[in-house]
């Protein structure tokens, strides 16, 4: 899939999806994780693997630099981009996303294509 096109899916399925509260009591969807140069490159993965349950995954980050990856190779595709830049990482079907923010936070969010809010 062409990088504008993955882009564009971004955008059309974004607004659908319905954002993962770490507990009840937490009061928003977004959780710490630390990007800093001691990244804990198996907590990331953990959480790759723990929610994204397909071996392709799509990288979205603008219309031109978005791309679909292998899970396996997902560190070595966005090291870089972890603590600099916001970007998402979508599964293969597009109805699971983790949204990393630069700035040290992420959120997991989920579309129920069965439900009558979604597409």
């Amino acid at each position: 899939m062409e990088s504008r096109l993955i882009f564009e899916a971004d955008k059309t399925y974004k607004d659908k999806i319905e954002w993962i509260k770490p507990s009840e009591e937490s009061e928003s969807e977004w959780v710490y994780f630390s990007f800093e140069e001691s990244l804990n490159e198996k907590d990331f993965l953990d959480l790759i693997n723990e929610y994204l349950n397909s071996d392709i995954l799509y990288i979205v980050i603008s219309r031109k630099n978005s791309f679909k990856i292998k899970k396996e190779s997902i560190i070595s595709e966005v090291k870089e981009y972890l603590g600099c830049i916001d970007f998402t990482v979508w599964n293969q079907e597009f109805n699971k996303a983790i949204e990393f923010n630069k700035i040290g936070i992420y959120r997991k969010g989920i579309i129920h294509f069965n439900s009558p809010n979604s597409l």
